[in-house]
């Protein structure tokens, strides 16, 4: 009730608040690696907070064998290089499920998602979120099962990327002008790898530039090249 100022919550089926604790997540990130080199986080579970794992300038960094759910943020920022997500299962998220940035055109960062089961994303930011956001140069996203996405599977700016032997469905669940991978500005895509994937049941919804009453199948795109991208080899999708 944003008049009094007022947060009514309603306890799960069961729950007697005579004796139930509620807890408030109020930090950013659950887990925060910083500087980090030569580490493995294995076989973790991360829920009920704000953000999950924040890796930052981070080398060799893996995440492997884990479980995020239930986190009102993003689940996974990754930046330096050679860091890894792998194995891990992310559902139910408010934002976008990973971040990746880092690397140069000269430098990759050859961060690197595999063997993850990515689902129900941007339960909260409803602004095109992403399964993957790919702010970098040189990532690796292989061997993923994403679907129930209300944005895109996989945006990918920079260059340099391999996207390849994954499975996308149910993608662009509540917006338009998207799909299951987008890219757009100067040079995104150059020298990027799209291969082996199989894309199906792309959703559309919403309204066409802002305009006309909510559709479904509108503007919705398996591989959307936007203005001024290009340049990347797309074969066997």
């Amino acid at each position: 009730d944003v008049s009094e100022g007022v947060i009514r919550f309603i306890p799960p089926r069961g729950v007697k608040l005579d004796n139930a604790i509620a807890t408030v997540a109020t930090g950013a990130w659950t887990l925060e690696i910083v500087k980090a080199s030569n580490l493995t986080i294995e076989g973790i579970e991360f829920c009920g907070g704000n953000g999950g794992v924040k890796i930052d300038q981070c080398s060799d960094v893996e995440l492997l064998g884990c479980r995020l759910h239930d986190l009102a943020g993003t689940a996974v920022r990754m930046s330096g290089r050679k860091c890894s997500v792998r194995d891990c299962d992310i559902y139910r998220i408010g934002a976008n499920a990973i971040n990746i940035s880092g690397g140069s055109r000269k430098d990759p960062c050859e961060n690197l998602v595999e063997n993850c089961y990515i689902h129900h994303i941007g339960g909260i930011e409803r602004h095109s979120p992403n399964a993957i956001y790919i702010f970098a140069n040189g990532a690796r996203i292989r061997h993923c099962l994403l679907h129930d996405l209300s944005g895109a599977a996989v945006h990918h700016a920079g260059a340099w990327h391999e996207i390849s032997s994954c499975r996308i469905h149910h993608y662009n669940l509540e917006c338009e002008d998207m799909g299951a991978m987008y890219t757009g500005g100067y040079n995104a895509g150059c020298g990027t790898i799209i291969t082996n994937n199989w894309i199906s049941d792309g959703i559309g919804y919403g309204k066409a530039a802002g305009i006309g009453p909510l559709k479904f199948r509108l503007n919705c795109n398996g591989l959307y090249f936007d203005t001024d991208s290009g340049g990347a080899y797309v074969v066997d999708n």
